[in-house]
């Protein structure tokens, strides 16, 4: 008599979910923070400092290279994350919005978008990578 097998993986397919999505979360938020960490400008360094990121993992906010430049600041940190498939980065810098898109007297030198732009083509290859699991 031939044995039967089962071929049902579905249960080793939706414990494995979880965990990997908050892997992708993760991994995309750290590689937005840095990529608008690369591309910010380093005048003195406090601007591009002070992008952190948030993750049910924890926070890098305040992780600053010295101490602000003249009267600038840090802003308050953003909320805090409890689920694991929540992630986001932000910059701590009073004056970050008016370096990005300029002024009437100073051009933008931008930042953010392209950082947030490629983290979406990121996350949506990742996501792609979940269809194997399927298979």
């Amino acid at each position: 008599m031939i044995g039967v097998t089962s071929f049902n993986k579905w249960p080793e397919i939706a414990a494995k979910f979880p965990v990997e999505l908050h892997k992708v979360v993760v991994q995309v938020t750290e590689f937005v923070g840095k990529t608008a960490y690369d591309a910010c400008p380093k005048d003195t360094g406090f601007l591009a400092s002070s992008i952190y990121t948030v993750t049910s993992e924890g926070s890098t906010y305040g992780q600053t290279n010295g101490p602000a430049p003249g009267d600038s600041y840090l802003l308050p940190e953003g909320p805090e994350v409890s689920d694991p498939f929540t992630g986001y980065v932000g910059v701590a810098a009073n004056y970050a919005a008016w370096v990005n898109y300029g002024t009437r007297f100073q051009a933008a030198q931008v930042f953010w978008e392209p950082a947030l732009d490629e983290g979406r083509l990121r996350f949506e290859a990742t996501l792609s990578v979940f269809e194997s699991f399927l298979k």
